[in-house]
């Protein structure tokens, strides 16, 4: 997504980590590459997550216990089995493109922080793959 944080709203208790391009204003976004973690372990220390819809940004907030925070793709065949999956198991809500692009996201993302945090979902694909394998073959 192409989106300009410059005529974003400052957030008084709120610091954005992003991708460098976007990293306009050191006091309000960071680049996420310097803080030295993968992405997988930045993402588990958030607080909660802005994205679009999408596979891995969704399971791995979802395992860690992050609320999210997105914007949907409607042309993307994954989306109407996805969202549902991310509804059921973390907190989330959907804001438009127009929304995120504005930076007006902010009263969502507040609602959601003041939710109790949710439970982190295990990530056992793998047995329940192997469970689902080993009834077809019995």
């Amino acid at each position: 997504m192409n989106l300009n944080l410059a005529h974003w709203p400052a957030f008084d208790d709120v610091m954005l980590i992003t991708e460098a391009a976007l990293s306009v204003d050191p006091r309000r976004h960071r680049d996420w590459q310097q803080a030295g973690l993968s992405f997988i372990d930045l993402l588990a220390s958030v607080d909660g997550v802005i994205t679009k819809s999408g596979y891995g940004t969704f399971t791995e907030a979802a395992c860690n216990g992050k609320p999210v925070i997105h914007v949907s793709r409607p042309d993307w065949p994954e989306e109407p089995y996805l969202v549902p999956w991310l509804q059921a198991n973390t907190h989330s809500r959907e804001i438009s493109a127009d929304q995120l692009a504005a930076g007006s996201f902010y009263p969502a993302l507040s609602e959601l922080l003041h939710l109790p945090a949710p439970k982190a979902l295990a990530a056992d694909g793998a047995r329940e793959a192997a469970i689902l394998i080993a009834n077809r073959v019995s």
